[in-house]
């Protein structure tokens, strides 16, 4: 995720208290390494990766968690660019033609 926005990090930090887990929905997937857990997730979060399941949407249904829309989000799409995954060194090579000032 080269692309983090500061600006929708804070909406999402904003939205957490009373919550496990503030996890962003985005063009239909859920961004469980993009969320705000809070520190009541740890046990059950240590819990689950101790009994070997490595799964972040396994460990959901544990948890409170709310659910954040894209439509819920202030959200430009420079913003939205924050739940881009780079993953191989061809995705690498693209997030790398954007210039700083579009970031």
């Amino acid at each position: 995720m080269p692309f983090l926005s500061i600006r929708l990090l804070d909406q999402l930090v904003a939205r957490a208290p009373g919550w496990d887990a503030t996890v962003p929905l985005v063009d239909g997937r859920m961004h469980y390494l993009h969320a705000v857990y809070a520190r009541s997730a740890f046990p059950v979060i240590r819990g689950h990766l101790a009994s070997g399941d490595l799964r972040m949407g396994s460990l959901l249904p544990a948890l409170r968690v709310q659910v954040v829309g894209e439509g819920d989000l202030n959200a430009s799409a420079a913003d939205l660019r924050s739940f881009w995954n780079v993953n191989t060194p061809e995705e690498w090579a693209e997030a790398d033609r954007f210039p700083a000032e579009q970031l």
